[in-house]
């Protein structure tokens, strides 16, 4: 199921041409507000998530692994604040949407 999920959801974000910015570079691990985009950050311990949408669009979030399996999926609910925990490092993360997604980094 979640197989045919993700195909969907890759060609559906292939119909629109959106212009994602990727980079090799790692990103400090700040809590701070994030757009559309794939950030690996350079945490180099394990470290819990707390994630909030901050606008009223749709917004979806990935975490992949090292070798680019995916490891987390979530639609995010509007402006909740939840926890995603134990994220080790290497991991990306995926914001999909419109949204801006708030990321506080505990460690």
């Amino acid at each position: 199921m979640l197989k045919k999920l993700l195909i969907a959801l890759i060609i559906v974000l292939s119909m629109f041409s959106t212009k994602v910015y990727c980079s090799e570079d790692l990103i400090p691990a700040i809590s701070n507000t994030y757009t559309e985009g794939f950030y690996r950050f350079d945490n180099t311990k394990t470290v819990n998530i707390n994630v909030t949408l901050t606008t009223d669009t749709l917004t979806k979030m990935m975490i992949f692994d090292e070798n680019l399996g995916l490891q987390y999926f979530s639609i995010l609910p509007v402006k909740e604040k939840f926890t995603l925990r134990n994220i080790e490092p290497n991991r990306i993360i995926c914001i999909i949407g419109e949204g801006e997604v708030a990321l506080t980094f505990e460690y």
